[in-house]
């Protein structure tokens, strides 16, 4: 049966109620009743029409606005491209090396702070602390950065040593000789907890990157901490030029 649209105006009682929707979005839809319903259900029937019509074309416009209103920032992501020891001379030293990927653009386009962390091993029980903050601008598109951290001093290489000078002979001898060369790996060779990137515009971190789970509880739960350390005279302030990688 075809519809029939009428330019009648139904009378509406004054004892009405409204349907239950958000305050701001009951002022702009007409009022329902049972009553109305009972007498005339072709008019219920194009009042809830053009009650949903006008319920999705307000949410879609909020949707949007909201949308338009929140920067949208460039995905970030890192890995550890070196990590170990390097040897000189008689000392060893702790090195370690991150890549960080961005990929996209900053919508509104603006120069973004890269903020990376580098964390040692705190005392048993205790947290870790930042060791350094390196910190740079990332401008343009997609771009992959190579950042390294400075190297941690730890145990010497230890050489084998004989007691006296006197030379032994012998298969006892022999293993004692090879165990005074044995260097058992101690918990100081490893001093490094790990890393947090961030990426910050106009004031507020928009990505986080962590090398751990655990690092990543420590970023969201010492954020004025890691704020402290971004605007702290001791951290390194790099040219971005310098650190992409080719």
């Amino acid at each position: 049966m075809p519809l029939i649209f009428s330019n009648e105006k139904p009378d509406i009682p004054e004892e009405i109620r409204l349907v239950s929707l958000p305050a701001d979005l009951a002022k702009c839809i007409l009022p329902i009743t049972m009553t109305r319903f009972l007498k005339s259900p072709r008019h219920l029937f194009l009042r809830l029409l053009g009650n949903g019509a006008l319920l999705l074309l307000l949410t879609l416009s909020s949707s949007c606005i909201s949308a338009a209103s929140t920067p949208v920032a460039p995905t970030l992501s890192v890995h550890e491209s070196l990590y170990g020891f390097e040897t000189r001379g008689t000392q060893r030293w702790s090195v370690s090396r991150i890549d960080i990927h961005l990929l996209g653009r900053m919508e509104p386009e603006r120069a973004l702070s890269v903020q990376c962390f580098f964390l040692k091993k705190g005392q048993p029980g205790e947290s870790p602390t930042i060791q350094e903050t390196v910190l740079f601008e990332h401008h343009g598109f997609n771009a992959t950065y190579e950042v390294t951290a400075k190297p941690i001093k730890i145990s010497p290489v230890s050489k084998p040593t004989s007691k006296s000078g006197k030379k032994k002979t012998g298969k006892k001898s022999a293993k004692k000789a090879k165990g005074a060369a044995t260097v058992k790996p101690s918990t100081l060779d490893f001093p490094r907890e790990g890393y947090i990137v961030r990426l910050v515009g106009s004031g507020i971190v928009l990505r986080t990157e962590a090398s751990s789970h655990t690092l990543d509880r420590f970023a969201k739960e010492n954020a004025p901490l890691l704020d402290q350390a971004a605007c702290s005279k001791s951290a390194r302030l790099l040219n971005e030029a310098t650190l992409i990688k080719k």
